[in-house]
């Protein structure tokens, strides 16, 4: 990914541990997995994720 260091954008790192012991709790990390590929994340490892944002507001939002 291309980005410009001068333009005052910045990175969103999304770390998280969730529990998964149950149907339910896999149902609700995997919900949760989805919604930050759908917020414009890229999946690092399998629970971290990063969005670069040209802007510091659009991170700001997200958060």
């Amino acid at each position: 990914m291309k980005v410009d260091e001068d333009s005052g954008g910045m990175w969103c790192l999304v770390m998280f541990d969730l529990p998964v012991k149950t149907k339910v709790e896999r149902h609700a990390a995997t919900v949760f997995r989805n919604m930050l590929l759908d917020m414009g994340y890229a999946m690092v490892q399998f629970s971290v994720y990063v969005r670069y944002s040209p802007t510091q507001t659009g991170n700001r939002t997200s958060v």
